[in-house]
């Protein structure tokens, strides 16, 4: 009798359940199980073996494995997953071939990668003196390039929950600012899931103080960076942060960078999900 731990891994397994019928592991029929792991905020495919214990990773291009849900039948798997260049699909992996076939494409847009800007982790010091997280998506489009004595302005995405994650998946409305030579990055804040229970309780007590200043931290830590322009900075918030722009203005001083804000963080131009 008794409950014990399968596994010790430094990963997140569970998802916060939004909604109903999520599940992030499936049996399989000689025994193993599959999982979805997420280790800083990017999903894996991973086979684990309670009797050895042992857990195998699956190569494949996904970065994130949407809904999230997996099902199982005999030595098959079905899963929506995406990449960073590769929009969300369902696919049927054989796990005794390795045969991999697409089911059904969320869409049948094709994209031509020369034009696709990938996500890059960036990690900064936090409103609260401890690391945080996102994904920088720099300008690019081949048939354009800046002005040389400037650089790109900015648009700060911060997702809404906040128990979620945002990953490095194809995000389309990411693309139309970047190949139009606005930089873009995706914040994970402190208090965001996929980086463990430690980075999640962060925002506990500090909800709408934390997240709020890990928007202001980022736009700062990229413009030292010497990769943003800071005077022309947008935030798009999630649904829950209706005070957000307030809150973000609170934190710059009078002057430029706080003048460029506020004209760029009024209810008509920030973003509800």
């Amino acid at each position: 009798g008794g409950v014990h731990a399968l596994t010790s891994e430094e990963a997140e397994l569970g998802y916060p359940q939004w909604v109903f019928d999520l599940s992030r592991y499936a049996f399989l029929a000689d025994g193993r199980i599959a999982c979805i792991f997420t280790r800083a905020a990017i999903d894996g495919l991973e086979l684990f073996d309670p009797q050895t214990g042992n857990l195998e990773r699956i190569d494949l291009p996904y970065s994130s494995y949407s809904s999230p849900s997996i099902r199982s039948y005999g030595s098959r798997l079905v899963f929506p997953a995406s990449s960073p260049t590769e929009p969300t699909a369902v696919i049927e992996l054989d796990l005794d071939s390795g045969n991999r076939e697409i089911l059904r494409r969320s869409t049948e847009l094709e994209l031509d990668e020369r034009y696709i800007s990938v996500a890059q982790a960036v990690d900064f010091p936090g409103a609260d003196g401890l690391i945080s997280h996102g994904f920088y998506y720099a300008p690019l489009n081949p048939d354009y390039s800046g002005p040389t004595d400037e650089l790109p302005p900015l648009v700060v995405f911060v997702h809404g929950g906040p128990t979620a994650h945002v990953t490095t998946a194809l995000d389309l409305q990411i693309q139309l600012f970047t190949s139009r030579g606005i930089a873009v990055v995706d914040l994970n804040y402190g208090g965001s899931t996929g980086y463990g229970r430690a980075y999640r309780n962060r925002l506990r007590g500090q909800w709408g103080l934390l997240d709020v200043g890990d928007c202001v931290a980022a736009v700062r830590w990229l413009t030292d960076q010497g990769w943003v322009d800071p005077d022309r900075a947008l935030c798009s918030f999630g649904h829950r942060f209706l005070q957000a722009p307030i809150l973000v203005l609170s934190e710059f001083p009078p002057g430029s960078e706080r003048d460029a804000l506020s004209a760029r963080l009024t209810p008509s131009l920030y973003s509800q999900e």
